[in-house]
């Protein structure tokens, strides 16, 4: 009876999902692995695929990222973050990268293997060459200047020398800014809601997030948090009065069910016309401005509730302008390599889109006609009157309107890495489809042209910041 051999990357997975369990502090914790993107959901972690000879340097990265996620689970707490967070935008991008780097230095301080494992998956990050072309703030992401600058200081690490130039510009202004903030940060480590608030009075500071405004934003969301806790305790209440409202005292059900139906057949009681959305005292219907039909939201986006500040720094730039051949004939052959395995996916997605384009061309038939293919489903006349004619038919295709397909994509800093990368896979692979099939595609993307607002948000500042300016960025 022969024993089946562990292969040596079976025995790598288990080792690491003993190692994950123990730095998470959760047994019930599962390693499954596939080809998305790595993450934690609840309480699974995804890890990409290492394959069947994975190299050394494979192996690190994959425990690096394993660690990280690891310690997410067991040093950060999703209610205080959510209590601290700001609302969106880049202050929203910054909070998340810096948080991401607490728990890592967390366990990087305590655990040296650990350390060295989140080495190896800093360097990946960084080796791709994706973060070596800033060299001014105008265009250098600060949510990855600020993960490196922390992680530098907070671990006495360095920098790789590829991404040096990204931290060297940004380093004068974060220290300009918060030189004693970055110096406390040492210290609160360990303190999510200390370490969270440092980094508002931080990005406060860089004018990321609106002073006025930081107090209010807390404030709504601990009340939003303490309306939440008020609604559970209601349902909870809500069950218990259910779960005690059998029969009881002899009480039958035949009588609970009158007494509900004398209640059912009360008359609603009516809402005051101060309570009901869309009216107005006097029972009048008021509805909200509705844009006029066959507008453009492109050509008109004020009438449909969008607006910007000011259009003077806004640009349009054909793609060829932005990428040399060269670089571009780089970046197809590595999203030819992506698209590798989806030629199969391409094939099927444009038979079955065919078939639907196809349907739309919907054929009809010309009937009672004197010549052409013998209407089969009109054979009863002569039954029912022998004198009538024989009833043919003909087939005629009807016009069929061309489609053009436009596919926009968001190019901007928060869509850097994974998210860029499946975009573009989606576009290539719905534009193939429908060029298949015989429709016209065209891609397009836009991008903010800087990431604290550029000009835009520097004329907002010198006209005072009026109330409600809409979009704040070049």
């Amino acid at each position: 009876m022969s024993q089946s051999i562990e292969k040596p990357v079976d025995r790598f997975k288990r080792a690491l999902k003993v190692a994950t369990r123990a730095i998470a502090r959760d047994d019930g914790l599962e390693l499954v692995y596939g080809e998305e993107e790595v993450g934690l959901d609840k309480a699974t972690i995804l890890l990409k695929e290492p394959g069947p000879k994975p190299s050394r340097q494979r192996l690190a990265i994959l425990r690096g990222h394993a660690d990280a996620l690891a310690l997410a689970k067991a040093c950060h707490d999703p209610k205080i973050h959510n209590r601290l967070r700001p609302a969106g935008g880049e202050a929203l991008d910054i909070f998340e990268a810096v948080e991401r780097v607490r728990v890592e230095v967390i366990g990087a301080r305590h655990m040296p293997g650990v350390a060295r494992n989140l080495r190896a998956k800093w360097q990946d990050r960084y080796r791709n060459g994706e973060f070596d072309r800033f060299d001014n703030t105008d265009d250098a992401p600060l949510s990855e200047a600020l993960s490196l600058l922390l992680r530098e200081q907070l671990l006495q690490a360095r920098t790789p020398k590829r991404v040096r130039p990204l931290v060297d510009c940004w380093r004068p202004v974060i220290e300009e800014h918060g030189a004693e903030l970055l110096a406390a940060l040492d210290r609160q480590v360990e303190d999510q809601e200390a370490f969270g608030r440092t980094i508002r009075s931080l990005l406060t500071n860089m004018e990321l997030l609106d002073a006025e405004l930081d107090g209010d934003e807390m404030s709504a969301q601990e009340a939003e948090q303490e309306r939440d806790q008020q609604a559970g305790d209601e349902h909870k209440e809500e069950e218990k009065e259910e779960s005690n409202g059998s029969p009881q005292d002899g009480e039958s059900e035949a009588q609970q069910g009158e007494g509900r139906g004398e209640e059912e057949e009360q008359p609603p009681q009516e809402l005051p016309d101060s309570d009901v959305p869309g009216m107005e005292i006097g029972g009048e219907t008021s509805l909200p401005d509705l844009p006029p039909p066959n507008v453009n939201v492109i050509d008109s986006p004020e009438l449909f509730g969008y607006s910007a500040f000011t259009h003077a720094h806004d640009e349009e730039i054909n793609a060829s302008e932005l990428c040399q051949p060269i670089e571009l004939d780089r970046l197809r052959g590595f999203l030819d390599k992506q698209l590798v395995h989806s030629a199969s996916v391409i094939a099927r997605l444009a038979n079955r889109l065919q078939r639907r384009l196809m349907a739309q061309q919907n054929r009809h038939w010309n009937f009672d006609l004197e010549e052409g293919v013998l209407d089969t489903a009109r054979l009863t006349r002569i039954v029912t009157d022998p004198l009538s004619a024989l009833s043919f038919k003909e087939e005629s295709d009807t016009e069929f309107r061309d489609t053009v397909v436009t596919l926009l994509i968001d190019n901007s800093g928060s869509m850097r890495g994974r998210p860029i990368l499946i975009a573009a896979l989606s576009a290539d692979i719905l534009a193939r489809t429908l060029e298949r099939c015989g429709v016209k595609v065209e891609i397009l993307g836009f991008t903010t042209k800087a990431w604290k607002g550029g000009h835009s948000r520097t004329d907002w500042i010198a006209a005072g910041r009026p109330d409600n300016p809409g979009r704040l960025n070049d």
